[in-house]
């Protein structure tokens, strides 16, 4: 729990950071996540290793719908459908 997972690899956050710092759109700004549990663990350490706020799309569960690539939530749980983030 509270580990950054890329292909069900479990990902350090400097690895994360440092694609973040490559990225040629990043301008220095805060960063906000698409992950579990995005207030602590992993997420936490990117924060710190970045030196810039980390915020979660959402206090729901989430994932990006793989068509559109856009955030979608679950408020009330797995168990229900997936709505647009912004949308309940």
């Amino acid at each position: 729990m509270g580990n950054f997972r890329v292909d069900d690899y479990i990902t350090h956050p400097e690895q994360i950071a440092q694609l973040v710092r490559e990225n040629p759109h990043y301008n220095g700004g805060p960063i906000q996540i698409v992950t579990c549990h995005s207030a602590c663990g992993s997420a936490a350490e990117l924060e710190e290793v970045m030196g810039v706020k980390i915020t979660g799309a959402s206090k729901h569960q989430v994932d990006l719908d793989p068509a559109l690539g856009t955030v979608r939530e679950w408020p009330d749980g797995p168990h229900g459908a997936p709505v647009p983030w912004g949308m309940q």
